[in-house]
């Protein structure tokens, strides 16, 4: 390589020729490889342009770097200037860019075989060396390379037609979208005023020349006329042609790039005569400047991470480079590597730098992998990023599912209680909590059941237990997911010393020995249901000195007990519970004499009816059932039932009625016009007597509700309901109706009911009146009028 010169005013660019590198970072530009020739001539310019104050003055450089064989200046008043020819002489161009705009968008090459390749965003010229001037009189003669080219009539035979100009730019193609394309040659001297056009040359290989041998006889056909100018009688000027069209469409691909004709359009006056620089000479020769932009490129994609990952979400991210065209992103996942879904991240702009482009992402799985990648779409095309993968968290265990089941093996201290657990897929252990009260209060352990997915068996055996004790118990089951409580169950050991089941107002004669104080029980239960209330224990009829013991849950002893009445030598003694809890309360008869004594027992409760009972029953001419709300809220009778019998049995299905507390309604038999507070059924109450008969009300899903017996009817009460005798009287035939005295009052026998003197739906009258009812069987309450006695 040519050493470096110094104490030059280009030592910038003569470093950057000699050395190979860039001659400043002020500036970035590519450094051409250049050939030894080329080198040459250019450190001949370097000598030349520093005594050529014609074009650059007494102008200071401030930098000068080479691109693609091009030689640029930046001067240090801010303007700029390139070498258009490295001819001898040399062609400058001097130009002030617009603000901020860099050297290097403007592209300018010595040869048309110099095309700037990737599209470079900018303008560029192509000088043609090939060019050639064909004459009608001389038809096979090829003219070479001549200076000038000239085109017109023949000076001297002024034969017509006889002369083209064809300018040949056979590798004209760039990258890129072409936006003007002009074709520039420079006039020497012009005869006469007529038009000059400029023609592609047409499609086809017989259209391919070379300035060396064509002639006027093989001469290409004209495509189309691209533009056309006037020329005059002048020299030293320049001409313009805009070949925009047929530029682009050597670009696309769409035309043959075979050149262009110069030529007379139309006939030129006799003498007419155009000479124009030819290519030979660097300086003013033809050339083609042609403005591009470069083709669009595709995005630049990164896939990063995933972050925010949860169970069932993500947040996917990438680094998105629009690379200057109208960008969109996108993001394709699936549980595979072949993806399948997409979700639209959108546009990002027209940038040139890359984007962070997070993108959230739901509706996942939990505890599953996904792959990803970024993808991006411009003009350009499409780029897809890298493929990556995340999990999502570990889904949420579930708690284990427990469902508590009947003690079995009971016996007087001991039992097996039993659940059925499922784990869930998490390792499970199994407990017990038990005790005398709802309220539980002690606990064993089961232990662990493993991880399955299965409901097992866990049986435990209970021992220590009390006899003739009620114990309430429960599974429970505990797991990375939760822990869960099974339903609450009891079940009673066996009995003490046996025991005697107790009916609702039920006399029991029982007697008892002995010889030594409280030596001798005998025991007594009764099993309440939930809501039952009034639960009164009595000990009567004693032939001794008998005590009486009550104990809820359990036997009772001399020392535990929920009530002793210890009244002393007494005939009778008597435990009251106005709110009893539902289980087994036990009775016990303890003896304080010789024996043996007889005596008699008997417990007596009433029982929960949702507050609703029935309150009044009539028999007449026109027969009802009136109902009563003794409750504290609201109940809808759409759906319940009341069962009658008396000569049949028949049900009857009560209308949607809402029934406030306190509130009455009578439920007639078949149809009528309905006064304030009746209904109808639809139906007869078949009672043929008044001697006996049954009703029985049960609710909207067939749970008895409430029921009463009269007269000598044995018929049996429903699930839900008890009865015990005696039976409600019948019902007097100069009265026809039996009613609760007082309303509402409910100890399951006949001791709550009396004969009554019927009114219009409200409180009952009492016990003692008589009622006989002319033009009753109407339904209308005001025709009812009542006596006494």
């Amino acid at each position: 390589m040519r050493p470096c010169p110094a104490g030059r005013i280009f030592l910038s660019i003569t470093m950057a020729l000699c050395t190979g590198l860039e001659a400043t970072a002020a500036r970035p530009a590519l450094v051409a490889s250049l050939s030894a020739s080329e080198l040459t001539s250019l450190f001949s310019f370097i000598e030349r342009v520093e005594s050529d104050s014609e074009k650059i003055s007494n102008r200071s450089v401030a930098h000068t770097w080479v691109e693609r064989g091009a030689l640029f200046f930046e001067f240090e008043d801010g303007s700029y200037g390139m070498v258009l020819s490295a001819a001898i002489p040399p062609r400058i161009e001097l130009w002030t860019p617009p603000p901020n705009l860099p050297a290097i968008d403007t592209r300018r090459v010595f040869e048309a075989e110099s095309v700037p390749e990737g599209g470079l965003r900018g303008s560029a010229d192509f000088f043609f060396n090939h060019d050639a001037d064909v004459w009608s009189g001389t038809p096979d003669f090829n003219s070479g390379d001549l200076s000038p080219i000239y085109a017109g009539l023949d000076a001297e035979s002024f034969l017509p037609g006889v002369g083209y100009i064809l300018f040949r730019a056979s590798t004209f193609f760039v990258n890129g979208t072409i936006t003007n394309a002009t074709l520039s040659y420079h006039v020497e001297q012009s005869v006469g005023s007529w038009t000059v056009g400029a023609w592609a040359v047409a499609d086809g290989a017989a259209n391919f020349w070379s300035e060396g041998t064509v002639t006027w006889n093989n001469q290409p056909a004209l495509g189309d006329l691209q533009d056309f100018e006037t020329v005059g009688t002048a020299s030293d000027y320049y001409k313009f042609m805009d070949i925009t069209s047929i530029a682009q469409q050597w670009n696309a691909g769409s035309h043959n790039n075979n050149g262009l004709f110069v030529a007379p359009s139309g006939n030129p006056p006799s003498g007419a005569k155009l000479q124009v620089t030819a290519s030979e000479f660097g300086t003013d020769a033809p050339y083609i400047f042609v403005e591009y932009s470069p083709p669009a490129s595709a995005p630049t994609v990164t896939t990063n991470a995933a972050t925010s990952i949860s169970q069932t979400s993500a947040t996917l991210n990438a680094s998105v480079d629009p690379n200057g065209s109208s960008t969109t992103v996108f993001f394709d996942y699936g549980t595979t590597p072949g993806l399948g879904s997409t979700v639209t991240h959108g546009g990002i702009g027209s940038g040139t730098s890359p984007v962070s482009t997070p993108q959230s992402l739901t509706g996942l799985s939990c505890g599953t992998q996904y792959y990803f990648r970024a993808r991006a779409s411009n003009s350009g095309g499409t780029s897809n990023g890298n493929t990556l993968n995340f999990n999502t968290t570990a889904c949420p265990q579930p708690p284990p599912t427990v469902t508590t089941n009947a003690a079995t093996s009971i016996g007087q201290t001991s039992a097996t209680l039993n659940a059925s657990v499922d784990p869930n897929g998490s390792s499970t252990t199994v407990f017990f909590d038990y005790g005398t009260t709802p309220g539980l209060g002690s606990t064993v352990t089961h232990g662990g059941i493993g991880s399955g997915t299965s409901p097992v068996s866990t049986p435990q055996s209970l021992t220590g237990l009390s006899c003739g004790t009620q114990y309430y118990f429960r599974a429970r089951a505990s797991s990375a997911g939760g822990s869960t409580n099974g339903a609450t169950l009891s079940f009673s050991t066996a009995s003490c010393g046996g025991g005697a089941a107790l009916s609702n107002g039920v006399t029991q004669a029982g007697s008892i020995n002995g010889s030594v104080q409280q030596g001798s029980w005998n025991y007594y239960y009764a099993d309440l249901a939930a809501g039952a209330s009034n639960l009164v224990v009595e000990l009567f009829d004693l032939g001794g000195d008998l005590d009486l013991y009550v104990r809820f849950g359990a036997q009772p002893t001399d020392s535990l007990w929920d009530c002793r009445p210890f009244f002393g030598s007494t005939n009778s003694e008597a435990c009251t519970f106005p709110t009893p809890s539902a289980g087994r309360w036990w009775v016990g008869v303890n003896n304080w004499d010789t024996g043996p004594i007889g005596y008699s027992v008997r417990a007596t409760w009433s029982t929960s009816s949702g507050g609703i009972v029935v309150n009044e029953i009539h028999t007449g001419p026109v027969d009802y059932v009136e109902l009563y709300n003794s409750g504290s809220s609201s109940q809808n009778l759409s759906g319940w039932t009341l069962v009658s019998t008396g000569g049949a049995t028949d049900t009857h299905t009560l209308p949607s009625y809402n029934l406030s507390p306190g509130a009455f309604v009578r439920v007639f038999e078949n149809t009528g016009s309905p006064a304030t507070a009746t209904v109808y059924t639809g139906q007869n109450f078949n009672w043929v007597s008044a001697d006996s008969g049954s009703v029985a009300l049960s609710n909207g899903s067939g749970t008895g509700v409430d029921f009463v017996r009269w007269g000598i009817s044995s018929t049996p009460p429903p699930s839900g309901t008890t009865w015990s005798a005696p039976n409600a009287p019948s019902v007097p035939s100069d009265a026809d109706v039996i009613g609760r005295s007082p309303d509402g009052s409910d100890s399951n026998s006949g001791s709550d009911w009396c004969p009554q003197t019927p009114s219009a739906p409200g409180p009952n009258s009492g016990c003692g009146g008589v009622i006989f009812s002319d033009g009753f069987e109407s339904g209308n309450t005001s025709s009812w009028s009542s006596t006494s006695g």
